[in-house]
């Protein structure tokens, strides 16, 4: 597909009245792009209603199959069964697609891209592109930099994500939660599940479905597998996934083996010089990344690091990332960015 620079680039964000769609129009205006319009989907109940950035207003127009006529781009942050039904419609009708949800990511044929580790894959597209999960971008940057000085071979990791992650009600839920006992519960661990929990003064060790072969959810798998999928490697990766109560950002304790003996410093070295990793580590003065502080930062922020007490090959470290912005919305309008400065003429 060649777009025209001297006319107008039509992107369409579906489920625009999401948090992540939110975070994707404003990504958008971000691009200060003046070729850019945006029209913005979501189901029948929000057909109409309105949603105010700093710089417009949109309103919503229900999605239907027919919603994709005359856009180039459809960019999807909705679940799983929209996607399986409309991502489809969106190619035939000539858009590429930018999909948010874990549906095509392990598709062999679907190329899935984390910015800044393996843009070329954007161009391998035949119609989609996938974004992977929030944990695995926030985490992938440094690990390609650990893999290429030191070659990783195991990684470990556990993750703190917040109740954003999960979506609006589960965010309505824990605000609520603040200031009184809801009597019923029906966020967390997952809306599906058959039994909920209360976040409240609670550490919830699930994210989606479990798979009772071993043990693993969903959500855990995606990382495990969406690494190895990036990196073209096969890389060893388990994960524990937990729930915190917190609106926003994610956390996630990394331990990493590595072929060759860790330099410390030289990992550190790179990091500052790094386009997508930030370095907060100054245990002195008591530096080290908060998700309070990585709201709306195009890097994931990393601290912490350290060696292994008992492998000189194998390193610790803490990083943090803001799930929305970074782990979402950034992702995938880095891809679409990417995309239009190679496809365009004029």
């Amino acid at each position: 597909m060649v777009i025209d620079v001297k006319k107008d680039i039509n992107v369409g964000v579906v489920g625009a009245n999401g948090l992540v769609g939110y975070e994707m129009i404003k990504c958008l205006e971000e691009l200060n792009d003046d070729r850019i319009n945006i029209f913005t989907y979501a189901s029948s109940i929000s057909e109409g209603e309105t949603i105010v950035t700093n710089k417009t207003k949109y309103k919503i127009e229900k999605l239907t199959e027919d919603s994709f006529k005359g856009l180039h781009f459809a960019l999807f942050a909705e679940n799983n069964k929209i996607s399986e039904k409309y991502v489809k419609l969106a190619i035939q009708a000539g858009c590429i697609v930018i999909d948010n949800s874990s549906y095509f990511r392990m598709h062999k044929e679907v190329p899935l891209v984390c910015i800044g580790v393996n843009d070329e894959d954007v161009f391998l597209h035949q119609g989609i592109i996938a974004s992977p999960s929030c944990c695995t971008i926030q985490l992938m940057r440094s690990l390609k930099i650990l893999d290429d000085i030191f070659v990783v071979k195991k990684v470990i990791v556990s993750t703190y994500q917040s109740v954003s992650e999960i979506g609006k009600k589960a965010v309505e839920e824990y605000s609520m939660n603040q200031y009184i006992n809801l009597p019923e519960y029906n966020s967390f661990p997952y809306y599906e599940s058959p039994i909920h929990y209360s976040i409240k003064d609670n550490i919830i060790p699930q994210f989606e479905v479990f798979n009772l072969e071993n043990g693993y959810s969903n959500e855990e798998l995606n990382i495990t597998n969406e690494t190895k999928k990036i990196l073209k490697e096969d890389i060893n990766l388990s994960a524990t996934c937990v729930i915190v109560p917190t609106y926003r950002g994610h956390g996630e304790s990394v331990y990493i083996e590595t072929e060759k003996e860790v330099d410390i410093e030289k990992f550190k070295e790179v990091i500052k010089k790094d386009n997508y990793v930030e370095l907060k580590d100054d245990l002195e003065k008591q530096i080290y990344p908060l998700v309070k502080d990585c709201y709306y930062n195009k890097k994931a922020e990393i601290g912490r690091i350290r060696k292994d007490l008992f492998n000189t090959n194998a390193v610790h470290f803490f990083i943090v990332g803001d799930n929305l912005y970074l782990g979402a919305a950034y992702n995938t309008v880095m891809i679409l960015k990417t995309l239009i400065d190679k496809t365009i003429i004029g």
